[in-house]
């Protein structure tokens, strides 16, 4: 118990192929247009539980990432449909987030 108390967290280790590790454990086959919607989504959830000092599946469960990157929503109620029940942070940010999906869609860069 006094061991656990001291060890420090630290977050993990964030990279531009971390979506991988993720993808590899479900059982799902994307095509290269879900794959890259799945890429940013992940790395938007990793930058925005950063910025907000949150955890990754606080901002988006790991089963509505895969199904919003399966279903690629254009509009944000269609956004909304894809999460039950919607993260505040999704709530939040709906409006950006079905114009990045958009742009990932066509293979464009986000930063």
């Amino acid at each position: 118990s006094r061991e656990l108390c001291l060890t420090k967290y630290e977050k993990p280790y964030f990279s531009a192929d971390s979506y991988k590790k993720l993808y590899e454990q479900f059982s799902v086959d994307f095509n290269s247009k879900q794959l890259r919607v799945f890429a940013g989504l992940f790395a938007w959830r990793d930058k925005t539980a950063r910025s907000e000092d949150e955890s990754t599946r606080f901002v988006l469960p790991n089963h509505q990432l895969l199904h919003i990157s399966e279903i690629m929503p254009t509009t944000q109620v269609d956004l909304l449909a894809c999460c039950n029940p919607i993260p505040p942070l999704i709530r939040h940010y709906v409006a950006d987030l079905v114009e990045l999906i958009k742009l990932w869609k066509e293979g464009k860069e986000v930063e």
